[in-house]
């Protein structure tokens, strides 16, 4: 269980998932993730897809992020 004193001292970012398959591309606001630092940004390969998990500071570059990536899907 996170304690608010805990909280305080974390921050938020915003995480976008993109899924690419054979058949189709998606990418998706994934909503705010609460971290003492920022994530990495990962890839997990799959039988079916690759899935990226992507971190932004604001929701703001997260959107920008998701925009710009929909004109290349």
């Amino acid at each position: 269980m996170v304690h608010a004193k805990e909280l305080s001292t974390m921050a938020t970012f915003h995480k976008v998932v993109t899924r690419i398959t054979d058949r189709r591309n998606t990418i998706v606001y994934a909503g705010e993730v609460q971290a003492d630092k920022r994530p990495e940004n990962t890839c997990e390969e799959t039988k079916t897809a690759d899935v990226y998990s992507d971190y932004f500071d604001t929701y703001e570059e997260a959107q920008l992020f998701i925009r710009t990536q929909k004109k290349d899907l």
